[in-house]
């Protein structure tokens, strides 16, 4: 991943949330950011733009973090998705794990703190992510040619 831009869609309904995340990810220089203020304005950015990772608001009008992530799941869209939210409740984060959810994380605490530990939750999950996307194309590639 190095010397890569990790490609981020952010979705959140609150200006002061998607102005946060995009300074401190900027600052980071490894990310590319690209916000957006509702699930369904994500959807439409996500049919013509691919991203190494989703991070998302649960609480949204017409519809939550976690019906984008089903709705995306399926559609087999496997991108690595982080609930960033203030919404503190184990059956919205059994719901969300349950969903394919990768990073659960609480919009609290001191920004410096919070703000490291989702960038590296984001080269985790993108790593790890990646790993596995190549471990598929490898495996399907050995099937290819055992047939011959």
């Amino acid at each position: 991943m190095s010397g890569v831009l990790i490609r981020v869609l952010h979705i959140d309904d609150h200006q002061k949330w998607r102005s946060s995340v995009l300074h401190y990810l900027n600052q980071d220089g490894c990310f590319q950011v690209t916000s957006s203020v509702s699930g369904k304005d994500s959807l439409k950015i996500l049919q013509h733009c691919p991203f190494d990772v989703i991070i998302s608001d649960y609480q949204m009008p017409e519809m939550d973090g976690i019906e984008v992530l089903k709705y995306i799941r399926s559609q087999g869209n496997t991108t690595p998705f982080i609930l960033f939210t203030e919404s503190k409740s184990e059956n919205i984060q059994k719901q969300f794990l349950e969903s394919g959810g990768n990073f659960y994380i609480m919009k609290s605490g001191d920004p410096d703190l919070l703000f490291s530990e989702i960038c590296q939750n984001i080269r985790q999950v993108v790593s790890l992510h990646q790993t596995m996307e190549a471990l598929i194309r490898h495996r399907q590639n050995e099937v290819s040619f055992s047939h011959f």
